[in-house]
């Protein structure tokens, strides 16, 4: 019986507009969505990161791409978008008429280089359709190149670096490459026959985790198209193993929230976090505080000392922090010599217990160390009260104030060297 492999193709086409402007995305879309050639779905995101996520996540049939966002900029915000979704067209905007940069990126790939100055709603439009329909020719191609020969055809998929498993309506394993059966640790005779095992959906990339007959757990991004088997409808997985990039991925992410010389969170990772805690108690009754800290006297430590016992001071104050406060509160370096700590779930006795224990500690660590000062430390506190609802920003601001009026008073009587502690 003769094997033939068709794609499905009856969805709108979806455009992933990146651009930081929302005015000129709002004009974009508006374009877009008049044209009468195509039914287009335009979504929009304001940077690269936030956008490559979404071409890891979903299927979009093209991009366009601002050169210049938040996070990026220049030729490499192209390479980036490139190199991870080479199989998607990419129109680049930018306001920079740049012959030999426009040049360099239809090059290197791109499909199309637009200036928004010099470009109205039909040249746009035009653009789009255009590149689409290229993109469409080609993959037509290779739809009509794995009918032309069986044999060819199962060449490529046994050859392919990514393992292919094809499965019927029902999810029971018809096929599987030689890629296939390294990521199962299996043979394809253990395989066929068998129900793959993961929800098949089509249109969007997924991650799975592939428990290998070693005992081995693998990260594999999955990706699903109906085809035809035989004459028969099926679905093929295109599976690759990104058990290292994700790795590599989570570990940038730690780097990206994290403090180099504390390993606190940094003010990024504390925002992150504590937005996300807030969301979480939302309509509850639970109650949390955030103290805001200075490091009195760093200058002068400096100063009289060297940035080495500055950065060792730091690096005290934190230790500091961590043994008073809980592995599930949020603590972090937002500054030079500014720490934030979101407590959770804290009565108002519980402040008061907190408030005794680190001053308890920082008197330990002055006591037990030889170091030529005294770590000082002004704090403010403010607290989340459920019946009154504050966001993040208005209780760092509030924290951030009684912070300083602490230390204000500390000076005013002449003794930030002496104190070891202060609270407002």
């Amino acid at each position: 019986m003769e094997k033939d492999l068709t794609l499905s193709q009856n969805k709108p086409i979806r455009v992933l507009l990146v651009e930081d402007d929302q005015g000129y995305a709002q004009l974009v879309q508006t374009v877009l969505s008049k044209t009468k050639d195509a039914s287009l779905e335009i979504e929009v995101q304001t940077n690269l990161a936030d956008a490559l996520d979404k071409l890891s996540s979903e299927d979009f049939d093209l991009v366009l791409l601002d050169l210049n966002l938040p996070d990026s900029g220049g030729i490499s915000t192209f390479v980036k978008a490139h190199s991870h979704s080479p199989e998607i067209p990419i129109i680049l905007l930018t306001g920079d008429d740049d012959e030999t940069q426009a040049l360099k990126a239809v090059q290197m790939g791109a499909q199309d280089y637009l200036v928004k100055g010099e470009i109205n709603g039909k040249h746009i439009v035009r653009s789009v359709l255009y590149s689409i329909r290229r993109n469409q020719l080609r993959l037509e191609e290779q739809v009509q190149y794995f009918h032309r020969s069986e044999a060819r055809f199962q060449s490529i998929i046994e050859g392919n670096a990514d393992g292919i498993v094809i499965v019927d309506a029902e999810g029971v394993v018809l096929y599987v490459n030689s890629a296939a059966e390294v990521l199962f640790g299996r043979s394809e005779n253990e395989l066929k026959g068998e129900a793959l095992g993961f929800p098949l959906v089509t249109g969007n990339k997924t991650q799975i985790n592939i428990l290998q007959k070693s005992g081995e757990t693998i990260v594999v991004e999955m990706r699903i198209v109906e085809v035809n088997w035989e004459g028969k409808p099926a679905l093929l997985a295109s599976l690759r193993d990104i058990t290292e990039h994700k790795k590599k991925e989570e570990a940038l992410h730690n780097l990206s929230i994290s403090d180099d010389l504390t390993g606190l969170h940094n003010r990024r990772g504390f925002l992150n976090l504590a937005e996300r805690y807030l969301r979480s108690i939302q309509g509850t009754q639970r109650r949390f505080l955030i103290a805001f800290f200075d490091l009195d006297g760093l200058k002068q430590i400096n100063d009289a000392f060297g940035h080495n016992a500055g950065s060792q001071a730091i690096i005290e104050t934190a230790e500091v922090l961590r043994e008073t406060f809980r592995t599930s509160d949020i603590i972090s370096r937002i500054g030079g010599d500014e720490f934030v700590v979101l407590a959770k779930d804290i009565s108002e006795e519980g402040e008061e217990i907190v408030l005794e224990r680190l001053r308890n500690n920082i008197e330990i660590h002055n006591a037990k160390s030889e170091r030529p000062y005294k770590l000082s430390i002004s704090v403010g506190i403010a607290c989340y009260d459920p019946q009154n609802p504050a966001s993040i920003d208005e209780l760092l601001k509030s924290a951030d104030e009684s912070m300083y009026s602490s230390k204000q008073r500390k000076k005013s009587r002449g003794s930030q060297r002496a104190f070891l502690w202060h609270s407002s």
